[in-house]
């Protein structure tokens, strides 16, 4: 029975490993410098495995099993690279299971290393009628009393919308905001939405990450726009293994 256990337990997280994509701090000289690094789970395909992911956190008991395996990696990384800072995802699902809080716990002697990031999809497994209340309204406030930073993944899309950045504000530390929809930041309408977000981020003193940055000139040109911010995408790194943090 045990070792059914254990090997049940291997099979759940076979394969998977950690990446490091940077995100960079831009200057309006163009110089820039790594702020920090979002840790990104990938499988032996080499892709994020969305779908086993997915069946993992449908249910507690898994969702413990896959946390131990990543607590123990990003223990080491942080005795490794104690000088450096890390984003750790957390979706809106596992915020329903104490082995979440549990693992947040644990992890919060690190917490002036990492930010915790919730990502945009709404929970799909629930008990709850009112999940957006209960996970961006008590949970933010929970993982901030942690020691934590709390950033909002693609902002503007599923649960992640403008009302819950301004009613969450004052628990939020970071807002992504994703161009892979935006292609042609030459746009200006498109650079318009954009410098909203970036406005409600300046009311709010918010920083704000922009990801999907693909090639110099989509780079250059939000520098050009005096849009500063943070930035992240193909163009900086593509996210890579632990060796890249040296």
């Amino acid at each position: 029975m045990i070792e059914k256990i254990i090997t049940n337990e291997h099979r759940l997280i076979e394969g998977f490993y950690l990446v490091f994509q940077p995100i960079f701090k831009v200057y309006p000289s163009g110089s820039s410098q790594v702020a920090d690094y979002e840790i990104l789970l990938r499988a032996a395909d080499h892709r994020f495995p969305k779908d086993r992911f997915r069946d993992i956190i449908k249910n507690e008991e898994q969702n413990g099993i896959f946390l131990d395996w990543f607590a123990e990696r990003v223990t080491q990384l942080m005795g490794r690279f104690p000088q450096k800072r890390f984003d750790i995802n957390i979706e809106p699902q596992q915020l329903f299971y104490q082995n979440t809080w549990d693992f947040l716990t644990y992890l919060s002697s690190y917490s002036t290393q990492l930010t915790i990031e919730i990502t945009e999809r709404t929970p799909s497994y629930f008990d709850y009628p009112s999940k957006n209340a209960i996970i961006l309204g008590g949970s933010l406030s929970k993982i901030k009393g942690l020691g934590y930073k709390v950033a909002l993944d693609d902002i503007g899309s599923g649960q992640n919308s403008l009302g819950e950045v301004v009613k969450n504000h004052q628990n939020i530390h970071r807002l992504k905001f994703s161009m892979v929809c935006f292609k042609n930041v030459k746009n200006q309408i498109e650079l318009n939405f954009l410098k909203s977000w970036i406005k409600l981020s300046k009311a709010y003193q918010l920083e704000i990450v922009v990801e999907g940055i693909e090639t110099k000139e989509m780079s250059a040109s939000l520098v050009d726009d005096q849009c500063y911010c943070l930035q992240q995408g193909f163009y900086w790194q593509l996210p890579e293994g632990i060796d890249s943090l040296n």
